[in-house]
């Protein structure tokens, strides 16, 4: 699901280099639309069988996500700073899941 989530931003960042109200834009902002609504409905199925501290911990692995949309879908660069980024996301979400209280 958070997959699905990530690419939602790849859906904006796409509608907002469209013409205002044209056809592109309104192409990929209903499937923006699309992918936040099936989210929305797939993350109360996943709410269902994990605790929400322990979905929302994990949902930062969407910045990851935007990351590799980035490099794919945009040539963005990958820089040390953002590596180091993604290491400390990555440390936080294996902290926070070994704990002895999760």
């Amino acid at each position: 699901m958070l997959l699905l989530y990530s690419t939602g931003g790849i859906f904006s960042k796409y509608a907002a280099g469209q013409e205002f109200f044209g056809a592109g834009f309104w192409l990929f902002y209903g499937l923006l639309i699309m992918v936040l609504g099936l989210y929305a409905i797939g993350w109360q199925q996943i709410l269902r069988w994990i605790p929400l501290s322990v979905a929302f911990a994990h949902k930062s692995v969407c910045v990851i996500w935007s990351l590799v949309w980035g490099i794919l879908f945009f040539h963005e660069n990958l820089t040390f700073g953002k590596v180091i980024g993604i290491l400390l996301i990555m440390a936080g979400m294996i902290l926070f899941t070994t704990s002895e209280e999760s």
